[in-house]
């Protein structure tokens, strides 16, 4: 009996383990989805290269016309 109840003990502290690894694993993903879906929208408010070109453009069309 004390062998089995040992054994329950190590079976339940592998257990909390194996628990707290996956409770990481999944706060880690949470902040990678998290990280992407930011990147994704901080990429999505930058214009686009034609829309700064066009901009650049317009830019320099208006300073040469003050000119």
């Amino acid at each position: 009996v004390p062998a089995l109840a040992a054994e329950v003990v190590r079976l339940r502290a592998d257990n909390a383990e194996w628990e707290a690894a996956r409770d990481a694993s999944y706060a880690s993903e949470q902040r990678l989805a998290r990280e992407a879906e930011r990147m994704r929208a901080e990429l999505a408010a930058r214009p686009t290269r034609a829309e700064a070109y066009r901009q650049v453009a317009d830019e320099l069309a208006l300073m040469q016309s003050v000119e």
